[in-house]
């Protein structure tokens, strides 16, 4: 490296160092739009059209809760939603009671969550990686998604399934008392975690 570029690339280090972090968004209404990163100002009581929260980011609920809409966080951006879901990250809170699903999204990272009383789907993802979480109470499904990844989470009495899965691994996790905990198309992976049915035969309860 010659003299100049490492002059040019120490400039540049320096320039990075220096430019201050984006703030975080203050989340303070039902319905609102987010690219990037957020908080949850207060707790949102949502009506039953519409998005709690729109994100495309990363979501911290600050121990606040969203309640109601038909989604409680919806990650990608207002269209139809099938074809405009994308990446997500939740933390901290909960979300309760939405008349479709608590969550959709393309992938989704939810740490220290509390997903409970939806009307049909707990977690409704391609990708869902859920780590010290809860997963409760949901009429229907707890998680569906083609890929779920549970770490220090449990998923309990859920109405019909507690996870509807292509593949599944769980570490240190629980999903019981479901009116079936796993339904996946490949065998399950589980480490030091406890399920008791299973359409795999994995269970401690399968025949």
């Amino acid at each position: 490296m010659t003299p100049c570029q490492t002059v040019v690339l120490v400039a540049l280090v320096l320039l990075v160092r220096a430019t201050p972090a984006a703030p975080q968004v203050a989340v303070t209404t039902c319905g609102q739009v987010v690219v990037g990163s957020a908080y949850l100002a207060n707790d949102l009581e949502c009506g039953p059209d519409g998005y709690g929260v729109v994100l495309r980011g990363r979501l911290d609920l600050r121990g606040h809760m969203i309640s109601g809409a038909t989604y409680g966080i919806f990650c990608g951006r207002y269209c139809e939603p099938l074809d405009c879901v994308s990446g997500c990250t939740v933390l901290g809170g909960t979300i309760s009671e939405s008349y479709l699903a608590g969550i959709q999204a393309r992938r989704v990272v939810l740490e220290n969550v509390t997903v409970t009383g939806h009307a049909t789907y707990g977690v409704l993802a391609h990708r869902a990686i859920v780590r010290q979480s809860t997963v409760s109470g949901n009429a229907a499904e707890g998680i569906r998604g083609g890929r779920v990844v549970l770490e220090g989470t449990t998923v309990q009495q859920n109405g019909t399934t507690g996870i509807v899965a292509g593949r599944a691994k769980l570490r240190e996790s629980t999903v019981t008392g479901n009116a079936l905990d796993l339904d996946t198309v490949w065998p399950p992976k589980l480490i030091d975690s406890t399920c008791d049915t299973s359409n795999q035969g994995v269970c401690t309860l399968d025949p």
